[in-house]
């Protein structure tokens, strides 16, 4: 099995609640092999020291980011 680094590129946090949150990420899978980016809309909540925890997260691939956009956007109202 491959060891895969992975780098933010650049993220944001969209506050819930108090300790609710959900982080909307660029992200770099590195390899010995091969690099690739892609997308993640992570779910997470604060622990009782205050620190970030994650629970469930998608990864999207950056071909498909344009699609999802204009599903969501079709879908808000």
């Amino acid at each position: 099995m491959q060891n895969i680094k992975f780098e933010i590129l650049n993220s944001e946090i969209v506050e819930i609640n108090e300790r609710n949150f959900i982080e909307i990420a660029k992200k770099k899978a590195i390899s010995s092999d091969i690099e690739r980016e892609f997308f993640s809309i992570s779910r997470g909540y604060l622990n009782q020291k205050g620190e970030r925890k994650f629970k469930n997260s998608v990864s999207i691939p950056p071909e498909a980011i344009e699609k999802v956009l204009l599903a969501l956007d079709r879908i808000k109202s």
